[in-house]
């Protein structure tokens, strides 16, 4: 609190007496809030810093988890069989990407070699 405190709010004009003492009474909060400011500023920056860290060390992993998939250790014959069953039941397949059979070829080279090697996804291709 501070001797203006009742003042506060009020419609209340310093005399010039009273705005000499107030810019005395505001030159240490303004300090204060200098200061705390430019830590504010640090932290964030760290912690911006911290954040990009953090998502590289999250991708690395996730990288490195996927070699441990256990779809990595089938064989290409049972790779083959399980995209056969993943075709459209209802209808023909259609040459779009984003559907199978063509969308098994963009996940890896092994899809894309199993895939291309298996007659059955191609036979109901329009």
């Amino acid at each position: 609190h501070s001797s203006y405190s009742s003042v506060i709010g009020t419609n209340y004009v310093p005399s010039q007496e009273d705005l000499v003492c107030l810019e005395a009474l505001l030159a240490e909060p303004q300090l204060q809030l200098a200061q705390l400011e430019s830590e504010i500023a640090r932290v964030q920056a760290l912690l911006e810093s911290l954040f990009r860290k953090r998502n590289s060390v999250k991708e690395y992993i996730k990288a490195h988890r996927a070699l441990m998939s256990p779809i990595r250790r089938l064989p290409a014959e049972t790779l083959s069989e399980i995209l056969v069953h993943c075709l459209p039941g209802d209808r023909y397949a259609v040459r779009d990407i984003a559907e199978a059979p063509l969308l098994f070829t963009g996940v890896s080279r092994e899809w894309r070699r199993t895939a291309v090697s298996t007659p059955a996804l191609w036979k109901s291709l329009h």
